[in-house]
């Protein structure tokens, strides 16, 4: 809104005349907060779980090793997190 707002960008757009409405602005926000609450809050939820459930160790202080733990975990947290944005958005594709 701010970059419509202030112009600072519009050199960057491709339809530079084109300016949303105050509606059309609203109704993009309250679907981005729809999509917020419905797709993204579950993962949050259930990301303690699942990484707990594969051997991540969430909640240890002094932090382990950097290279022989968390490397090794946070490589499969990018795998599970990417394999489950895939496979979540073929699910939406699904007919």
């Amino acid at each position: 809104m701010a970059i419509d707002h202030f112009g600072w960008f519009r050199q960057y757009k491709i339809q530079d005349n084109k300016v949303p409405t105050a509606k059309q602005q609203w109704e993009c926000t309250k679907y981005v907060l729809k999509t917020h609450f419905s797709v993204e809050l579950p993962q949050i939820y259930l990301f303690h779980p699942m990484a707990t459930s594969v051997g991540m160790k969430t909640w240890e202080v002094p932090f382990p090793s950097f290279w022989r733990e968390m490397v090794p975990q946070i490589a499969l947290f990018f795998f599970l997190e990417d394999t489950w944005h895939y496979f979540s958005h073929r699910l939406l594709h699904h007919r």
